[in-house]
Order: structure tokens, then C-alpha cells, then sequence
């Protein structure tokens, strides 16, 4: 039966005979598995010696955002479920191993400037693509200028619940960024081409807009998108005591959305089309979200939102598993007869993101994302994607590995075109 580690270990003492356990492959899945490609061996080989600065290097030099993936990424679903250990006893527990270094030693700037060549690349975007290639870039000796319409850190520092991932992370890693050769313009929002014109390549890294719900009542009072709920609960602005409240959805948006309201002291009820296996959100999550004492509805699909002025209630249809749809997964089917309503005060429709139409130049797919190659190279010359957008870094560990790509990809074309 897998155990659930529901807590980091963090005492020194759990931290090196966890080390101690390490088999230090030679041809170490657990790295292949991860996205940032971290010598995950090596790190902890630098532990076993208590070389932490060494450690430390390691583990920052391949992820620029380490401090915030010391807290929120899927181990579980990368380089621990990869991990050889595992077929001998229980896999190592590397994501604590991560964090204990970073946390350990706070900030240390392990980026190595070259002298610039004098040629600019505009991001559009400060998130953790953005950020991640911004700081590649300068290491290839190119200057940047990054845009945001926010603040810098994208979906970490403003969305991410602080009880999950502390501000003070994220700030280390993008600490980075104040050096010579990087400008960053916050409230800055591009939308075109036209606008970056003089630069010599250009990076799209901004995020999604939500896709919302598109029935009767989605634009009543209390339908709260769940970005804002997000933003304003990261901002301390939020009270929800009392109030009955739906999440709809089963992804780890809907489950950081449950978690705030319920923080908030909202009596707390996610309904997700499908049967639980088939959620696209964590198990490690769930679990968490689970004893935070949130329910869990399956099988069930909203066709309206009732009241009048304000939300009063929700009502849903239950739903079959039919055959595979596109995504490998069984499609729901409504059953007929089987409608009810879930008095509620406050829905938040957690369905899924899609790409704003900006940037119209360049292509995108069906869906609405922008479409690259494996380079991260997109339909127009010298322009180059990464993150969300594209539809491929839906966690900060890939989006982290998308920038490097892009990064990459830019100092190769600017390279040719000296």
C-alpha cells in the first residue's frame, strides 16, 4: 500500500539518513523524469558530504525556481516515482531532500553573466517560463526586457495558496533578476507584434484567461472566477464565513479554490464530472484538501445557476462514463431524470484555461494555444513560446523546462543572424 507523506520532513537528522539512502545511479531515472533535469544524485551526494553550498549550486543552476518547487512540485509524478529505491523499500524522498537545501541557505546568486553582445530579447510574460529564460539568456550574453501586466512570478506569487507555497519563496527565486542586463516592466501589458518592434527576438511566456461556464446564471453575483478568488486570498481579502460554496472541477486549481474558501470559513463542496480517478488534479492534494474537510460530488455536471440577483443554488445532472474521448478518458454522458439542485452562495467554475487571443499573427491550434515546435519555435520568425500558453506547462517544474527550451532555441537563431 503507497504511504502519503502529508508533511515535508525538514529536521537535519531526517535529511541525512534520507540522503544515506540514496543508491546514487549512474544512469539516474529519477533526473531523466525530471523536467529541469536536476542531477538529483549529485545533489544528494553533496548532502551525504555536507557540502550544502555544492548542494545548492546543483540544484538552482538547472531550476531557477527550485525554492518554489522545494514546495509545490508533483515529486510524486516525476522523479520519485522513478526513483530505484522504491523497488527495494520506499522511493527517497527528494522533493524534501530539494527543499532542505534551498530553504537551508536562502538566496545565493548562481547565475554566470556573460558580456553582452549587444542584441535584445523582449519576454512577454514574468512567470516562471519568463523568469527562467530571462536568466538563461543573460548567461548566453543577451540583454532582456521582460513585460508583465502584473507583478513578477506569475501564477506562484499571485494564485498559488500561502499556505501552500509561502511569498517568501518565490521572492528568492526571482531575486535573480535585479543584475545588469535585465529590465523589468511591471503593469505593462503587450499585446501585438507591433509593439516589440526593435527587438531582436521575442519570447511569449504570459498565462491563460479562465474559459468559464457557459449556462444559465454564470453571470450572477457569486460566481467568482477562480483567479480572483486566488488573487484576492493571497491579498488577505477574503471572508467567506458561513457561506455555502461549489467548486466545479477537478484539477489542482479547483482544489487550491476549495482550499482558500474553506481557510475563509466557507462550508466547502467540490463537484467533478467524472469519477475520481480520472481528476487531473494530485493525489497528494486531494488527500490534503480531503482532511481540510472539503466534500467531494463525482459523477455530477451543472446546467444552471439559480437566483435571481445573487447565487441561491446550482443545478446539476448525474452523469455515466461512456466511451474514450480525446483525452483517453471515459467522456460523460447525462443521465435523463437524474436532475437536482445543491443550495449554494458562491459557485466557482474551476473548468479549465485557454490562451487570450492576443499576438492574432501567430498560429495557434484548436484550442486556442500557440502552437512551436520542439524548440519552442512558433509560425513567425524570431518569435518563440513557452509555458501555459503553448498548452504543455501546466506545472512551475515545466514551465521552468519550457524557458530553458526557448532560451536555448533564442540564443541559437541569434547566433546565426550575428
Amino acid at each position: 500500500m503507497k504511504t502519503i507523506v502529508l508533511e515535508n520532513q525538514k529536521s537535519p537528522t531526517f535529511i541525512y539518513r534520507e540522503a544515506d539512502r540514496c543508491l546514487l545511479c549512474y544512469d539516474p531515472p529519477c533526473t531523466r523524469n525530471c523536467p529541469a533535469h536536476i542531477d538529483i544524485p549529485g545533489f544528494i551526494y553533496h548532502i551525504r558530504s555536507g557540502n550544502l553550498e555544492a548542494a545548492y549550486r546543483k540544484i538552482k543552476s538547472a531550476n531557477p525556481f527550485a525554492d518554489t518547487c522545494g514546495y509545490v512540485c508533483p515529486d510524486e509524478n516525476l522523479c520519485q516515482k522513478e526513483c530505484i529505491r522504491g523497488l527495494i523499500d520506499e522511493p527517497i524522498r527528494i522533493r524534501e531532500l530539494h527543499s532542505y537545501v534551498t530553504e537551508t541557505l536562502g538566496y545565493r546568486d548562481v547565475i554566470e553573466p556573460r558580456r553582452l553582445k549587444g542584441k535584445k530579447v523582449a519576454i512577454v510574460g514574468a512567470g516562471p517560463a519568463g523568469v527562467t529564460a530571462a536568466l538563461k539568456l543573460i548567461e548566453s550574453g543577451y540583454e532582456v526586457h521582460i513585460f508583465d501586466r502584473r507583478e513578477v512570478g506569475g501564477i506562484p506569487i499571485a494564485e498559488i495558496p500561502s499556505e501552500r507555497l509561502p511569498s517568501e519563496a518565490v521572492e528568492r527565486d526571482i531575486a535573480a533578476l535585479k543584475r545588469p542586463g535585465i529590465k523589468v516592466f511591471e503593469g505593462k501589458e503587450i499585446r501585438s507584434l507591433t509593439e516589440l518592434e526593435g527587438y531582436d527576438a521575442v519570447l511569449l511566456a504570459f498565462g491563460l484567461v479562465e474559459r468559464g461556464l457557459k449556462i444559465p446564471g454564470a453571470d450572477l453575483t457569486g460566481v467568482i472566477g477562480p483567479k480572483e478568488l486566488l488573487r484576492s486570498a493571497r491579498e488577505k481579502k477574503t471572508d467567506f464565513s458561513g457561506k455555502r460554496a461549489v467548486v466545479i472541477g477537478g484539477g489542482n486549481v479547483a482544489l487550491d479554490s476549495a482550499f482558500v474558501l474553506k481557510e475563509k470559513g466557507a462550508h466547502v463542496l467540490i463537484a467533478y464530472r467524472r469519477e475520481l480517478k480520472y481528476a487531473p488534479s494530485w493525489t497528494k492534494e486531494r488527500v490534503l484538501t480531503f482532511l481540510k474537510g472539503v466534500e467531494f460530488l463525482y459523477l455530477v455536471s451543472p446546467l444552471e445557476i439559480l437566483g435571481k440577483d445573487r447565487v441561491e443554488g446550482v443545478r446539476f445532472v448525474r452523469m455515466r462514463l461512456g466511451e474514450a474521448d480525446e483525452s483517453g478518458r471515459p467522456r460523460p454522458v447525462p443521465i435523463e431524470g437524474s436532475e437536482f439542485i445543491i443550495e449554494a452562495d458562491i459557485v466557482v467554475p474551476a473548468i479549465g484555461e485557454t490562451a487570450p487571443p492576443y499576438f492574432p499573427k501567430v498560429e495557434r491550434d484548436r484550442k486556442g494555444f500557440i502552437l512551436v515546435d520542439e524548440r519552442g519555435r512558433t509560425s513567425k520568425e524570431g518569435v518563440f513560446a513557452a509555458g501555459d500558453l503553448t498548452g504543455e506547462g501546466g506545472t512551475v517544474v515545466e514551465a521552468v523546462a519550457q524557458g530553458k527550451r526557448a532560451a536555448h532555441a533564442i540564443a541559437e537563431y541569434l547566433g546565426r543572424s550575428s
